[in-house]
């Protein structure tokens, strides 16, 4: 079991023997202070209010720190908030909070969960198929009020399919603490739409929705991720197909041709 110094022994050996703090990448993803079904998140009411003194501190300063340097500032100085890091009571999405708030800004652009700021759209390459691009968009983004819209009536993300682009609202992403295996459970979904080659929907078009195509891209959608060990986002989207059908995607009729486009992409 490993030992967390205390603050003001941390302080006095780092003088000498410098040790590595943790790094925000070190935080976990998938938590918030606090979150629980019987309490709720507890960051507005708690967390929060507790490190208010924060601010004027980073008001003081003559130059704003980055993200990534306020969070080593503050493991360095503050006795509360050094202690909290070390016993893993703060996870990624409790600093991002806290450096938004404190600065009055989005603490992030996503960037793969790495927390760095950039004025640029955030883009990767999919996990699942490098022919395809990932983009993640904000608010501050050129590009999001022409697609504002688009998420408005198709949800959280789109595909171009000419392009190979998939499309994500970081504004839910952000908003829901969204982890990699539901961005994965996402993507497998919109690739299958591409090759089991269903025609693209149109925003301003509801007659263009078609529900068989929405649970076959489903269906495709967690057994490619089964076959590339992405099992966690597999039985994430199992249990969107679930809730939104009432039933398991095995349940799902004439399903041969989906079999074959299957086998036909993988190999």
């Amino acid at each position: 079991m490993t030992t967390i110094l205390t603050f003001n022994t941390w302080v006095s050996e780092n003088i000498e023997h410098p040790r590595p703090l943790k790094q925000l990448s070190d935080l976990g993803i998938n938590r918030k202070f606090g979150r629980n079904p019987h309490t709720g998140d507890k960051y507005e009411t708690e967390l929060f209010p507790m490190f208010r003194r924060l601010k004027p501190r980073i008001e003081a300063l003559p130059k704003k720190p980055t993200l990534e340097e306020w969070f080593a500032m503050m493991q360095n100085s503050d006795n509360q908030f050094y202690s909290m890091v070390q016993a893993d009571t703060l996870a990624q999405p409790d600093i991002r909070e806290l450096w938004r708030d404190l600065t009055g800004q989005r603490a992030s652009k996503m960037k793969r969960y790495n927390l760095s700021e950039g004025s640029e759209p955030s883009a990767w390459k999919s996990k699942l198929d490098q022919d395809w691009t990932i983009i993640a968009l904000w608010p501050e983004d050129s590009l999001y009020a022409d697609f504002a819209k688009i998420f408005n009536y198709l949800g959280i993300a789109f595909a171009d399919l000419e392009s190979k682009t998939i499309y994500m609202d970081g504004v839910i992403i952000e908003k829901e603490n969204l982890t990699n295996d539901h961005l994965l459970a996402i993507e497998a979904h919109e690739i299958a739409h591409f090759e089991l080659e269903h025609s693209a929907p149109k925003y301003d078009q509801a007659s263009q929705y078609n529900e068989r195509q929405e649970m076959e891209a489903d269906w495709f959608g967690i057994r490619l991720l089964n076959l590339k060990n992405e099992v966690n986002a597999s039985d994430l989207l199992e249990d969107r197909y679930e809730l939104y059908y009432g039933e398991p995607s095995s349940t799902l009729e004439k399903t041969d041709d989906l079999e074959t486009a299957l086998n036909n992409y993988v190999n």
